[in-house]
């Protein structure tokens, strides 16, 4: 049985690793530029807004995790020694801008765009008669 005590600090670790862009449906707004990628051929015009929203969420969500990191700094020592409180906020947000963009953005992006392109290409090379399907 969990006591009052136990139980009050499971919910502050729960909301201290809460992220509104991680664990929101604000996620989503990362893989637009996915659904901007399989229509790319159909309307062109929306792919480079899909990809500024997407580039958009990847920045926002480095922002908020340097500004956690920033506001929740402690002076520990990690494994690579002190740091400063600068130092390691500019490395959150790097390394978060860097994941954020490579999983959510260029490495689908790139795959969908392949996938679609190879799809045109083989369905306008097929030689499909509609009158004997019917």
């Amino acid at each position: 049985m969990i006591e009052n005590g136990e139980k009050g600090q499971q919910s502050e670790t729960k909301n201290a690793d809460y992220s509104v862009f991680r664990d929101s449906p604000l996620r989503y707004l990362g893989y637009a530029n996915e659904v901007g990628e399989s229509f790319r051929f159909q309307f062109p015009r929306f792919v480079k807004p899909s990809y500024a929203v997407s580039f958009g969420y990847c920045f926002m969500d480095s922002v908020y995790n340097g500004y956690r990191t920033w506001t929740t700094f402690d002076n520990t020592p990690t494994k690579l020694g002190a740091r400063s409180k600068e130092f390691q906020t500019i490395v959150a947000m790097g390394d978060t801008l860097l994941w954020q963009t490579l999983a959510s953005v260029l490495i689908p992006g790139a795959a969908i765009n392949l996938i679609v392109k190879a799809t045109r290409m083989a369905v306008s090379r097929s030689p499909l008669v509609i009158s004997s399907l019917v």
